[in-house]
């Protein structure tokens, strides 16, 4: 798959589920089963009212400062700054001379050491940086933004969410991928060993600034959702490969390999005629994987699958 937008950069990353689970009404047989493509759906257009909320009052406070000190400290070190300072008197045409001799110079010129005095000037545009940071852009406008031009394709970590086969599923009468996470297709680009899956943390309230958790600032839903148990792909538009629908609600394509999908599991409400078309599909898009059953098992409150 495109390499997409990295909606959260800092921090650990979740490791996703082994599979990965898209629940489908029966009228995505055809579009989704025989066309082999999902939708991805703008974050301002989920059925999540809040889906894009201020969920930081301010992007730089003290964590952000103490990420910039740690910075400042790392590249102020001997070596780095020897290295920095040769490449510019390469610059400058004066490579010949030796990066502890420009110190030296620079100490009797200035009364200072350079490394300790690269430090300082550095320190003292921090609290500017801030401010510059936080009145660039009120958070409510970037999440705004995010919102409008970031899309996401959804999933869940479990076929067995019973308010989701009748929401998503329309009351048990569609049914659910099951997805292999471990396929290519949910692989970046450049690092194979690195997931598109990006996990959807659960957070009610705001945070104080961004960096006190990345995940929750960018990629969080209320609490109200959390059985839903959510994994997301993120696309920008560049990355769709077809739009139809109409311009007021427009719909974002991109295709999948019938190999991705390890199993279809059926709704036990679905008709004759869906269990039919999906069977007629299977067999010949899909032959390598299980086509199941989900019947709804009242004495343990969970779904059994059965092979069709």
């Amino acid at each position: 798959m495109s390499e997409p937008f990295d909606i959260v950069k800092f921090g650990e990353e979740p490791t996703p589920p082994s599979l990965v689970y898209k629940y489908l009404s029966p009228d995505r047989v055809t579009d989704v089963l025989e066309n082999q493509t999902v939708r991805f759906m703008r974050l301002l257009d989920t059925n999540d009212s809040f889906e894009v909320r201020a969920t930081f009052r301010r992007f730089a406070g003290p964590r952000f400062i103490k990420l910039m000190e740690d910075f400042v400290t790392e590249k102020t070190t001997e070596a780095h700054v020897d290295k920095a300072l040769a490449r510019k008197l390469r610059e400058i045409g004066m490579g010949s001379l030796p990066p502890v001799m420009a110190k030296v110079l620079f100490k009797k010129k200035f009364g200072k050491d350079l490394s300790a005095y690269m430090k300082d000037e550095m320190k003292a545009r921090l609290p500017a940086l801030t401010e510059t940071l936080n009145a660039f852009k009120t958070p409510e406008d970037f999440l705004n933004e995010l919102g409008s031009s970031l899309l996401c394709f959804s999933l869940s970590e479990t076929y067995t969410s019973a308010p989701m086969w009748a929401h998503y599923a329309v009351n048990h009468t569609g049914f659910v991928l099951e997805f292999d996470a471990a396929h290519s297709w949910f692989q970046h680009n450049k690092d194979k060993q690195r997931s598109l899956l990006r996990q959807v943390k659960y957070v009610d309230g705001q945070l104080d600034e961004a960096l006190d958790d990345p995940h929750a600032a960018f990629g969080s839903k209320t609490l109200d959702w959390a059985y839903e148990k959510e994994w997301r792909v993120y696309c920008g538009f560049e990355q769709v490969e077809k739009t139809v629908g109409s311009v007021s609600d427009p719909i974002h394509l991109k295709s999948f390999p019938a190999e991705a999908v390890a199993s279809i599991i059926i709704g036990h409400r679905a008709t004759d005629a869906t269990v039919a078309a999906i069977k007629a599909i299977a067999q010949d898009k899909y032959a390598h994987c299980k086509l199941l059953k989900a019947r709804a098992n009242r004495t343990t409150h969970s779904f059994d699958l059965t092979p069709l």
